[in-house]
This record gives C-alpha cells, structure tokens and sequence, in this order.
C-alpha cells in the first residue's frame, strides 16, 4: 500500500468518525421523535445516491480496460517454439483465471529430459 492510499484510508476514517459524532450530537439535542424522522429522511437520501453509484460500479466491473465484455476478452497464446521440441501447450486467459492445457512434463523423464 502506497502512502498516498494510506493518508486517504486515515483522512476518509476520521472524516466519517467525525460525521458519526456529530449525528450523534445532533440526535441527542433534537429529541427522539425529531432524531426519528431526521435518521429516516438521512437514510432515504443515502439510498438515493447509492444506487446509482453501485450500478456503476457494477458496469465498470464487467467492462474491460478496451471497453469489451470479460467474456469477450479470452485469448489462447501458444507458444511457436514448443512444437520443435515436441512440446504444446495452451494458456487460456480470461480476466481473472488462467488455465493451461496440453502436454505439461514436471521433473525428468518428460520431452528433453537429460539436456
């Protein structure tokens, strides 16, 4: 974690610590019917603004960085060399996983063992 990523983790926290602390204060000199419906109103105005925030966040989680589908974004990369030495091998990249296929030898006893 980089400084930068750390002072704003510490800004943001004592920001809504403080934020906390004056609601608190704020709700203990109106009264708990006046603290009722300004809790009520408070949070309907919370549900407002993240609804649209989370549905974007959603989008840009599905897009990718060239703007396709996730889906869309496979590859299959081979390597050129690997035939010449008997070898083949498959990487299937998707956005999060990669998988490998093919002839994969560990250890001796496989293709080019005793080089």
């Amino acid at each position: 974690m980089t400084i930068r990523a750390r002072t704003v983790g510490w800004v943001a926290a004592v920001i809504g610590g403080l934020a906390l602390l004056g609601l608190g204060v704020l709700f203990v000199t109106l009264g708990l019917d006046q603290s009722d419906k300004v809790a009520s109103v408070t949070g309907a105005f919370s549900a407002l603004l993240g609804l649209p925030l989370s549905v974007y966040g959603i989008v840009l989680a599905r897009r990718n960085v060239s703007g396709q589908p996730a889906t869309e974004s496979a590859r299959k990369v081979s390597d050129p060399a690997s035939p010449a030495l008997g070898l083949h091998q498959q990487i299937h990249a998707g956005r999060d996983a990669y998988t490998a296929g093919g002839d994969q030898h560990f250890g001796s006893g496989g293709p080019g063992a005793g080089r």
